[in-house]
């Protein structure tokens, strides 16, 4: 919706209304996935042996 500049100021400095304005869209409950963080420590070594790689999920 394009809307011209002057009806934009005009809407933006209006004062609050004290009414309670209720929702009239029912929306479903946001099941939004939390957000998974990983941590990859990388180094270098000259020791000779087994190497061990361990991946752990940051909480």
């Amino acid at each position: 919706m394009v809307e011209s500049t002057a009806l934009y100021e005009k809407k933006k400095h209006q004062t609050p209304s004290s009414k309670h304005q209720g929702n009239s869209k029912h929306q479903a409950p946001n099941k939004a996935r939390p957000l998974a963080v990983w941590n990859l420590e990388l180094g270098a070594s000259l020791e000779l042996g087994a190497w061990n790689l361990e991946l752990r999920r940051s909480r």
